[in-house]
């Protein structure tokens, strides 16, 4: 399913976003989008916002949740209706940045960026 797809691609963002200890490491993503797009074009925008809550947008439709700092190592992320899913974090991506997530084998699964705006 496309829309759990970005879901999982969205932990996978955030476990790149620019921040130092004792600031709030999701700052970077308040305003702004999360543009993911697969291998087959399909694209997914995701929105995180400041009090805790999430949105993530393609073709498929809107799911929302709620997102969680585990330490500030690890984002939690909980769609309405499903289960927590956390991963560890690697801080350091900003605005503008684009990059691609690959799975264990190094294949491309996915180019994401952080836009700047809510688009």
């Amino acid at each position: 399913m496309q829309l759990k797809y970005g879901l999982i691609a969205s932990a996978m963002v955030l476990a790149s976003t620019g921040v130092f200890a004792e600031e709030d490491p999701m700052t970077v993503t308040y305003g702004n989008t999360i543009k993911v797009v697969a291998p087959d074009g399909a694209e997914t925008s995701v929105h995180y916002n400041q009090d805790g809550t999430y949105s993530v947008t393609n073709a498929e439709g809107t799911v929302n949740g709620t997102w969680s700092l585990n330490d500030q190592k690890q984002l939690c992320s909980t769609p309405e209706g499903g289960e927590e899913t956390c991963v560890d974090v690697d801080w350091g991506r900003s605005v503008g940045d684009t990059w691609e997530a690959k799975d264990a084998e190094g294949n491309v699964t996915a180019t994401i960026s952080i836009v700047e705006g809510r688009g």
